[in-house]
């Protein structure tokens, strides 16, 4: 009877330790249309039937965390280190925020157009039931049309 009490109690025991994942599908749109109605050329393809000029590659990532509202101002010094920065709410990083940083880059540096774009996912990782990193990173060749 001992036996089977024992281990009925670590049968519930180990049970409750065990945590659920829920089934979800989930997408997200990378919107072109908008760049191109800017006269601003974007694609995955790594060749196009048009002569362009490559300007450089480029990098980009969209990393979570905490929103930053401002430099603390200390011993009058507004010098921005991480212990200075007056932090706002956690936000989850955004592919398109990664396109959005990539076409203001483009235009600065004087492309008109990507091509050869990839772009990847990196899930959160989470420790002690702390979000520790989650990212997108976006990749092209800069090219003047």
């Amino acid at each position: 009877m001992k036996k089977v009490l024992l281990l009925s109690v670590m049968a519930m025991l180990l049970s409750s330790c065990l945590v659920k994942k829920a089934y979800s599908v989930s997408w997200n749109l990378i919107d072109y249309t908008k760049y191109a109605d800017d006269n601003f050329f974007m694609t995955e393809s790594n060749s196009v039937s048009f002569e362009y000029k490559s300007l450089g590659s480029i990098i980009v990532y969209s990393n979570s965390g905490y929103e930053v509202k401002g430099v603390k101002q200390i011993e009058n010094s507004y010098y921005e280190d991480e212990q200075n920065l007056d932090y706002g709410k956690w936000k989850h990083c955004d592919v398109n925020d990664a396109f959005k940083k990539l076409h203001d880059v483009a235009l600065v540096k004087g492309a008109n157009g990507v091509i050869n774009i990839k772009y990847e996912y990196f899930p959160m990782r989470i420790s002690d039931k702390k979000i520790i990193e989650e990212n997108w990173v976006v990749t092209g060749m800069l090219i003047k049309k």
